[in-house]
């Protein structure tokens, strides 16, 4: 490999560690998230334990179980995560985190210039567990890895990394508040 090659690489495993890191949540560890998945788009969240889908409507068998309508909510903001990560829209992930700091915005960055100056567009697969429900925010715990396809072809994967994302709903949106690496 070429030393820019493995400069790259050090730059893209570095950004990721800080996309991920937060401050001072302290958040339950990440259960086994079991086999990676193959499938194109699967669903990111895993349905919570204790919740059963009938006829369209979600019947909760346990307290702190979320409503199907937030469930929903919760996928489409993990969606619009990862759809944004993969288009390298800074933008578009500071809608659905509005309160990223500037020094996750510079990992972003960073994350972004050396995936467009070495790679066709990245793949971020996200795998999560059931939301859990805690004072009007929802932790899930995620693995997240990034497949990529260097111009030469070759596919190359970085993570999965273990990482736990708290969200808040406000006006009925569901946003990321914070991640932290696990």
């Amino acid at each position: 490999m070429t030393d820019k090659v493995l400069k790259g690489l050090k730059v893209l495993l570095i950004g990721l560690a800080l996309v991920t890191l937060c401050a001072a949540e302290d958040l339950k560890p990440a259960a086994d998230l079991g086999p990676e998945s193959t499938d194109q788009r699967p669903s990111i969240l895993q349905p919570a334990p204790g919740r059963v889908l009938l006829a369209g409507r979600t019947e909760t068998l346990s307290v702190g179980a979320i409503s199907r309508d937030d469930f929903d909510g919760l996928e489409r903001t993990l969606a619009e995560y990862q759809d944004a990560f993969e288009s390298m829209d800074l933008p578009g992930i500071q809608r659905v985190w509005p309160g990223l700091d500037r020094r996750r915005e510079a990992a972003f960055r960073g994350v972004f210039k050396f995936l467009k100056e070495t790679s066709y567009t990245p793949r971020l697969d996200l795998q999560c567990t059931a939301p859990a429900v805690a004072n009007l925010r929802v932790s899930i715990e995620c693995r997240e890895a990034v497949t990529y396809r260097q111009k030469d072809l070759h596919f190359k994967t970085v993570g999965p990394v273990r990482i736990s994302i708290l969200l808040k709903k406000e006006s009925n949106i569901w946003f990321v508040e914070k991640m932290k690496g696990l």
